[in-house]
């Protein structure tokens, strides 16, 4: 009898050992010892990762037994493209030079297991104006059909106000002349927005309608 004494396979793979048994004036013989391979593993933590709006590094420790790679719906944040069994994924996100908090979802897949969604979520580059001072600012209505009027008696000259869609992508900006103006919404397609009012290097920041 020929006893074979294997280790445990902690991958997810199966592996194949051959083992040659010689003796003398006979011809060798070959045999196979198949091990199946344990289930596939994939954990990431942590699943989130709130960041400054200043480029960066953002680390997440990886637990598999697998291969598996990496894909990210963000061009500003791209991470490890990949990797076998356990290890890191280091997101490498640029600075955010918008005034909207945006998200990295990077998706790691591999074959066997169900993917596992993270992010990188990453504040705005912005300094809010203290509350006191924002609480003053009247936006109406809202949501809107084709003009908003806004108040901002706190107006001063140079202050500027713009609209941006979601992404961060500016519609529009101008200077407030006036401590109460009209924002045309009329060729602005149905969606949220974000109003900034822009004094300085401080900014009150509305969520805005357009239905």
């Amino acid at each position: 009898i020929l006893f074979a004494t294997y280790a445990e396979n902690t991958l997810a793979a199966t592996r194949i050992a051959h083992i040659t048994v010689t003796a003398n004036g006979i011809s060798p013989v070959t045999v196979t010892l198949t091990q199946l391979g344990t289930d596939a593993v994939l954990s990431i933590l942590p699943l989130i990762q709130n960041v400054s709006y200043q480029a960066g590094i953002a680390t997440f420790a990886v637990t598999s037994n697998v291969t598996w790679a990496t894909v990210s719906d963000a061009s500003w944040c791209q991470p490890t493209s990949g990797g076998t069994g356990s290890g890191v994924i280091n997101a490498v996100y640029g600075q955010n030079e918008t005034m909207v908090t945006r998200i990295a979802h990077i998706t790691v897949s591999a074959a066997a297991v169900t993917p596992v969604n993270i992010q990188v979520i990453q504040q705005p580059s912005y300094v809010s104006i203290s509350e006191p001072d924002a609480s003053v600012l009247q936006v109406f209505p809202n949501p809107a059909h084709y003009q908003m009027h806004v108040k901002f008696p706190g107006a001063k000259p140079g202050d500027r106000y713009s609209v941006e869609n979601m992404a961060g992508e500016k519609i529009l900006e101008h200077a407030i002349t006036d401590p109460e103006f009209i924002i045309e919404l009329s060729g602005f397609p149905k969606a949220a927005y974000v109003l900034k009012i822009m004094s300085g290097n401080k900014a009150i920041i509305r969520k805005i309608l357009v239905d």
